[in-house]
C-alpha cells in the first residue's frame, strides 16, 4: 500500500513538472521572475487631447520627441513627420521628404535620439539610417547624413555609440544564428559583430518549428539611456536591461504564462519602453489575444527592472512616448476613437 502511495505521489510530480515546463522559456545566463500581480500601486492619469496636431493626422504611425519637439510619423503624404513645438505648444507643419533618393525615405519605422537637436530615422524598405538635425529639417527640410546596410531590412530597433550602429536581430539571419544585437562599425563596414543571446523556447513546444519560434522570440523595442539599453519583448512576457559598456544582461521574466502555439504572435505584452531619469516605463497589453489596438496600461519599473506601480489611463492608447513628467500617446486604428494625439501628467 505504501509503495503505491509512494509511485501516486511521484507520478503527481512528473506531472506538475511537465505541466510547469510548458510555460517556460530560457535564456543564455540568469533569468528572475516577478510577478505584476504583486504590485499593489497605481496611478490614474487624466488626458487632454492636442487637438491642433490631432487635426493634421492622416494615418499617423510613430510618436517621439526631440528635444523641445512633438515628432508624429506620417505615411501617406509627400512628407514623413510631422513637427509639433512643445514649448510654444504650436504646430509648426510637415517635413521630412518621400522618396528613394539621397535623403529620403519612404517608411519611418524606428528612432535612436542622439542629443536635444539630432536624431537617427531607420527605413528598413530601403535599409537606411538617415541623420537629421531637428533646425536643418525645420528650416532647410533636409538631412545630416545617411547610412545603408542590407542588415537594416528586418530589424526592429537601431542604437547609436560613437562610430558603431547597433541594431536588433532580423527575422530574416539565419535560424541557428541566436545573437540579440549586431554592431557595425560605421568607418569600416566590415562585417558586423554579434553580442546577446535571443530567448529560446524549451523542449515543450514539439510543434514550433525554429522558423515559427523566431518572429515570436525577436521581435522586441527598445529605449537606450547612455549605456543602459531597455528591451521589451512585444510577444513574449520579458523585458530585458543590457549593459552595452560591458555587454551584460539581466532578464526579467513576468509571471505571465507563455502563449499556446496557436497565438505566437498575437499574444501581446509590452510595447513602447521609456527611460527617464532612474525610471523605466512600457505600455502594458496583459497577453490581450484579440489584436486590440490600444491599452489603458502603462508599467513603470525602477532602473533594475523591478515593478513598481501600474499607471492606468482614463483613454487607451497605441503607443507613447515619455519627457520629463509628461507622456505623449498617439492612437490610431482605434474602433472607440479617431487618429488623436493626447498627453497624462505623470504624478
Amino acid at each position: 500500500m505504501k509503495n503505491c502511495i509512494l509511485f501516486q505521489f511521484l507520478i503527481l510530480i512528473i506531472i506538475t513538472i511537465g505541466c510547469a515546463k510548458k510555460d517556460e522559456f530560457y535564456l543564455v545566463g540568469p533569468i528572475e521572475k516577478v510577478n505584476l500581480d504583486n504590485v499593489i500601486l497605481s496611478d490614474t492619469l487624466f488626458s487632454t487631447e492636442i487637438n491642433e496636431l490631432s487635426d493634421t493626422l492622416f494615418l499617423p504611425t510613430r510618436i517621439f520627441t526631440v528635444g523641445d519637439y512633438l515628432i508624429i510619423v506620417e505615411s501617406v503624404s509627400d512628407n514623413t513627420m510631422h513637427i509639433y513645438n512643445l514649448v510654444e505648444e504650436k504646430y509648426i507643419g510637415l517635413f521630412g521628404k518621400r522618396g528613394a533618393g539621397p535623403g529620403e525615405t519612404f517608411s519611418l519605422w524606428r528612432f535612436h535620439v542622439k542629443n536635444e537637436k539630432e536624431f537617427l530615422a531607420l527605413d528598413t524598405e530601403l535599409a537606411k539610417v538617415v541623420s537629421y538635425n531637428i533646425d536643418t529639417l525645420i528650416y532647410k527640410n533636409t538631412h545630416s547624413d545617411e547610412f545603408l546596410n542590407k542588415g537594416l531590412s528586418y530589424t526592429n530597433g537601431i542604437i547609436l555609440n560613437g562610430n558603431e550602429l547597433t541594431y536588433l536581430s532580423t527575422t530574416s539571419s539565419p535560424i541557428e544564428d541566436q545573437a540579440r544585437f549586431y554592431t557595425l562599425d560605421l568607418e569600416n563596414q566590415s562585417l558586423p559583430s554579434q553580442f546577446g543571446s535571443l530567448p529560446r523556447l524549451n523542449k515543450d513546444y514539439p510543434n514550433v518549428n525554429p522558423y515559427d519560434q523566431k518572429p515570436t522570440l525577436e521581435f522586441a523595442h527598445l529605449a537606450q539611456e547612455k549605456n543602459r539599453v531597455l528591451l521589451t519583448y512585444a510577444y513574449i512576457p520579458l523585458i530585458e536591461i543590457y549593459d552595452l559598456n560591458n555587454k551584460t544582461n539581466q532578464a526579467i521574466r513576468i509571471s505571465d504564462k507563455l502563449p499556446s502555439e496557436e497565438f505566437f504572435i498575437a499574444a501581446k505584452y509590452f510595447t513602447s519602453p521609456s527611460i527617464e531619469g532612474d525610471k523605466m516605463y512600457a505600455l502594458y497589453w496583459e497577453g490581450d489575444t484579440t489584436y486590440k489596438q490600444t491599452t489603458n496600461i502603462i508599467m513603470v519599473f525602477d532602473i533594475n527592472g523591478k515593478p513598481i506601480k501600474k499607471l492606468i489611463l482614463d483613454e487607451a492608447i497605441s503607443m507613447m512616448s515619455i519627457k520629463d513628467d509628461l507622456c505623449y500617446g498617439l492612437i490610431v486604428d482605434s474602433e472607440k476613437s479617431e487618429n488623436k494625439v493626447i498627453k497624462f501628467k505623470i504624478n
